[in-house]
This record gives structure tokens, C-alpha cells and sequence, in this order.
């Protein structure tokens, strides 16, 4: 166990049961069109935009897009099967790929 920092960005699909309008961002998608967001902003940041601005702009987590998609520290141990398996294998400071969970696409970033 260990706790970590994290930055996340997170797109909803329409069909899933957890949805929140309460972002800045209340477009909904279906899977197509979330995978497809998800991976322009993947692009995005790998050409070097801000993490924090494209979560801010795009995510519909309502729990960290605030805050330009940073986490709170926590335990792995805390987090969605789909999210300990990919937190594990970053090291501080990689983003990973995007990835399909229960709620739709994310990107993370491991800070520390």
C-alpha cells in the first residue's frame, strides 16, 4: 500500500450509471465519441499541453476537474480495479494511455 498523487481526467459515457452535469463540461457521449475525445486529449498532452488545463476544459469528474483534475492523495488500495492496475505500473510523472473503467475513459498521471 501507498498513497499517491494523481492527476485525472476523466470522460463520462452517456450509458453508464454514474453521470454528473455539475462540470464545466456536460456534453454527453457514447462510447464512440468518448474514445475518441479521450484520445485527442492524449494527443494533446503528449504534444505538450497542460494537464491541468485540458482537465479543467474536457473532464467530467466532478470530484477533481475543479481542480485541474488533481487528486487527493489516497491509497492505491482506494481506487477502482481498472485504477489500482494502472496507477501500479506508473512511475512519478508518466501519463498513461487512456483506458476503458465502468464510467467511461480516463488518463492519468502519477505525481508522487
Amino acid at each position: 500500500m501507498f498513497t499517491f498523487m494523481l492527476y485525472c481526467l476523466c470522460m463520462t459515457v452517456a450509458n453508464a450509471q454514474w453521470y454528473s452535469s455539475e462540470t464545466n463540461n456536460d456534453f454527453i457521449h457514447n462510447d464512440a465519441s468518448a474514445r475518441k475525445a479521450i484520445w485527442s486529449i492524449y494527443d494533446s498532452l503528449q504534444h505538450g499541453k497542460p494537464f491541468t488545463t485540458l482537465a479543467f476544459r474536457y473532464s467530467q469528474d466532478p470530484t477533481s476537474y475543479r481542480d485541474g483534475g488533481t487528486a487527493k492523495p489516497m491509497s492505491v488500495n482506494n481506487l477502482a480495479k481498472e485504477f489500482q492496475a494502472i496507477v501500479r505500473q506508473l512511475h512519478v510523472g508518466q501519463l498513461s494511455r487512456p483506458f476503458k473503467h465502468e464510467y467511461g475513459y480516463s488518463i492519468v498521471q502519477l505525481l508522487e
